[in-house]
């Protein structure tokens, strides 16, 4: 794992392996609303908390040339655009839980992740206690 911070941003190059699971609805986590292009390996950007997703411009763009990219958006800026208080038992476990589920629904079981600000914190928290 590869932890390199620049310009106030935390970047996160990890392979994190995934399983699938069976849930239930009852009890599943949500998942992270996500926007996927190209194709090829899988590389996830986890954006900051304050313009979440759309804060990586046109990269998402230029990584799709050569990957497939997955741009998910964190739970806390997808409440705040969506005008919904966070649950209180909300914390970044949840953040790390909901990509968890949503890599699991893409059937992706290994990628690149790649985190600024927030999503770096998620990041390395997902990498961390998903190690291979």
């Amino acid at each position: 794992m590869a932890v390199l911070v620049m310009c106030g941003a935390l970047i996160l190059t990890a392979a994190a392996q995934t399983t699938t699971q069976n849930r239930s609805a009852t009890n599943a986590p949500p998942q992270l609303q996500t926007r996927v292009l190209g194709s090829g390996n899988p590389v996830v950007l986890l954006g900051g908390g304050l313009l979440g997703a759309d804060g990586w411009g046109g990269v998402p763009a230029v990584l799709a040339r050569t990957h497939r990219v997955i741009n998910a958006q964190s739970l806390a800026v997808q409440y705040g655009l969506e005008g919904k208080a966070l649950p209180g038992s909300y914390g970044l476990q949840t953040e790390v839980d909901a990509l968890r589920a949503s890599l699991d629904s893409t059937h992706v079981d290994a990628a690149d992740i790649i985190g600024m600000s927030h999503g770096g914190v998620t990041g390395l928290l997902f990498a961390l206690q998903n190690p291979r």
